[in-house]
């Protein structure tokens, strides 16, 4: 067994605590952040000035995860699902990293294949829309809507699995065996785009034009609720339990243990799972996680430097991970 990070030195951990105090106080100060976010936006993105009406939108539930996370450290001091686990870890600086990392990877990759696919759906695809989702009333859209996008990221998640490509990129997330509440922030961003993919063009179909702040609230929403799944909780949310994804069906998910593998993929609902035999229904184990494959770099001291090493090597881990795997000319023959 590899053996758990050591924790973080206290200047470390003392930075994160201060970037959750700057976190909170932009949450609480959000019009002037939009404001100030809008004309840094301005100055740096001339060229795609629309971006930079939406860029608050999508930095709020950045901005809201960071301004959570003492909450979540105050959960984990009364209820750790594992005790020896440090709340600062050299792992956790890594899962870190990812989430900081993540909004690049977002306006690098994922927005411009966003837009191919708009392009091509309205140039050349020009499919009639199943359903005209903006003529219905509010309180039917956003039920709809919010129902459709978790069943999405269900499929998405079941694909991320099965599909041997994507789980090699999938897989750097479901390594981690000090589950954190920025885990869920550690996911490759050609992880992240196949969740995307999956999710465009049912959307596309329906014409899901729902109310923009009741829409980016969901979206901030279930962002600090993955979060929260990740985090290192001895909580299963009781009856909730049979609603919701809790900490404790997640960290079933992630369990290094072969019973439990492949169950438990929903993201906020437990109902898909439930309803297509994924669940696992053993609701007070709390397994150690992990994946069999060892080979996903770790840091190997607890530094910020060493913590960027990782953070890099698990980036190009899937690619030679694949390059090791892939056929040779001679097997295939």
């Amino acid at each position: 067994m590899v053996p758990v990070a050591p924790a973080l030195p206290r200047s470390l951990s003392m930075i994160l605590l201060v970037a959750s105090g700057l976190g909170i106080v932009a949450v609480t100060l959000w019009p002037l952040t939009v404001d100030t976010l809008r004309e840094v936006c301005s100055i740096t993105n001339l060229v795609q000035e629309r971006r930079c009406v939406k860029a608050p939108n999508k930095l709020l539930g950045h901005v809201a995860i960071i301004a959570a996370f003492p909450a979540i450290l105050l959960l984990e001091r009364f209820w750790p699902a594992s005790r020896s686990q440090p709340r600062f870890s050299a792992a956790l600086l890594v899962d870190f990293l990812w989430f900081c990392f993540a909004p690049l990877f977002f306006v690098l990759l994922i927005i411009p294949v966003e837009d191919a696919l708009k392009w091509l759906h309205h140039t050349y695809f020009g499919l009639e829309p199943l359903v005209r989702l903006h003529s219905l009333p509010l309180w039917v859209q956003i039920p709809l809507v919010v129902l459709l996008a978790d069943f999405l990221h269900y499929v998405a998640h079941v694909i991320r699995h099965k599909s041997a490509f994507v789980w090699e990129f999938h897989k750097i997330h479901h390594a981690q065996e000090e589950l954190n509440y920025f885990s869920a922030a550690r996911v490759h961003p050609i992880d992240s785009l196949t969740i995307n993919l999956v999710s465009f063009l049912p959307f596309a179909l329906l014409e899901a034009n729902v109310a923009v702040p009741a829409f980016v609230g969901w979206k901030v929403f279930i962002r600090i609720y993955a979060m929260f799944t990740h985090s290192n909780l001895r909580m299963n949310l009781g009856p909730l339990r049979y609603v919701l994804v809790t900490p404790q069906s997640h960290r079933i998910h992630h369990s290094d243990r072969s019973e439990h593998r492949d169950q438990n993929f929903g993201n906020v609902f437990s109902l898909w799972d439930f309803m297509f035999g994924t669940q696992c229904r053993d609701f007070h184990v709390y397994p150690a996680t992990g994946v069999e494959d060892k080979s996903v770099p770790r840091p190997d001291r607890p530094s910020l430097l060493a913590a960027l090493a990782a953070y890099g090597a698990q980036l190009l881990h899937p690619f030679s991970s694949l390059r090791r795997t892939a056929p040779s000319p001679e097997r295939k023959s």
